[in-house]
């Protein structure tokens, strides 16, 4: 596999979800690639379908949703595992997810059982997928439990022979976060989603997460899709960057281009939302409006959209209107 080739190609994905009022579009024909050995952050909105598009990818999305459209592809070698049309529980799947894409979810608390102490829940992601099946059971258990130490130090979590056998409403925020990293990284994957991993955390535990998926990702070679509304910690650990608003991609560049020459009138609107700590002191400038969309924009909120050559009347939908405005300075 040449090294420009991405491990995962998501081409025109659409999810949706019903409701009383109507379907309602999650993701709208979203692409995006992931590279090896590199960051993808997604960032957006709450409610922008960066979740989704995660839970998408793993083929675990909520049983009342559907995908209507699109393709997932996993590059393995030389052959590619096409997901999206491919049933959830079928063997192309399941020999992706968990094993080649892993997933670290967005609350520890809920992610772990809390019946269960942090090292049965690993050893049973080791077991299932890093063990042979024929092996006896004495011995399953303690290959798992050495396996399952010897990721707890991985992460940097603190006498990890004693807080093995600990429930997870004994361990800390930060500890719990290092817990469900250690099970994202049972099976050594190819591509980890991370998916808003630092929300819950003050900044001091949010510097040591970014930090330990960095040393992570280059020790192990893999890549991470970095999931989170934080445009600081976007900037401290991805390569690229994709933009999501109501379920579409706004724009994807590569960090250092999107923080200095940002193109979408969106994206410019989201760093002006943005605080500083350099410089002279300024008001935010807060986005108006809600994520809600219109029948003819999704991004009605774009601070030209009442001057977009897209407008209702013509095309119908503001992407020619976003074409033509990064081709000039929007303030």
């Amino acid at each position: 596999m040449s090294a420009r080739e991405p491990l995962l190609r998501v081409r025109e994905l659409s999810v949706t979800f019903p409701s009383r009022e109507g379907d309602v579009s999650a993701v709208d024909r979203l692409s995006l690639e992931v590279f090896p050995d590199e960051v993808l952050g997604i960032v957006g909105e709450s409610g922008s379908g960066k979740s989704v598009t995660s839970l998408s990818i793993l083929r675990v999305l909520p049983k009342r949703s559907r995908i209507d459209g699109g393709t997932i592809v996993f590059r393995d070698g030389d052959a590619e595992i096409e997901m999206a049309q491919s049933s959830a529980d079928g063997p192309e799947v399941r020999s992706v997810r968990g094993r080649r894409i892993s997933m670290i979810f967005q609350e520890p608390m809920s992610a772990f059982s809390p019946l269960h102490t942090i090292g049965n829940q690993i050893g049973e992601a080791v077991a299932l997928h890093n063990l042979p099946p024929d092996l006896k059971r004495s011995a399953r258990k303690a290959e798992s439990r050495l396996q399952t130490l010897d990721l707890l130090r991985s992460v940097g979590m603190p006498n990890p022979e004693q807080l093995i056998d600990s429930y997870p409403h004994e361990l800390s925020g930060g500890m719990r976060q290092r817990a469900l990293i250690a099970m994202g990284l049972a099976c050594h994957p190819d591509i980890l989603i991370a998916d808003e991993p630092t929300t819950a955390l003050d900044v001091t535990l949010q510097s040591q997460i970014i930090a330990l998926l960095s040393r992570l990702r280059r020790e192990q070679g893999m890549s991470i899709i970095f999931v989170t509304h934080d445009l600081g910690v976007i900037a401290e650990i991805a390569d690229r960057v994709l933009v999501m608003y109501l379920g579409r991609e706004m724009e994807t560049a590569p960090v250092d281009d999107l923080f200095h020459n940002p193109k979408h009138p969106y994206t410019k609107a989201l760093m002006r939302s943005m605080p500083t700590i350099s410089g002279p002191l300024v008001a935010l400038v807060p986005i108006d409006g809600m994520t809600l969309p219109r029948a003819h924009c999704r991004t009605m909120r774009c601070p030209r959209a009442d001057k977009c050559p897209g407008r209702p009347g013509t095309s119908g939908r503001l992407l020619s209107g976003w074409l033509t405005a990064t081709r000039r300075d929007i303030r």
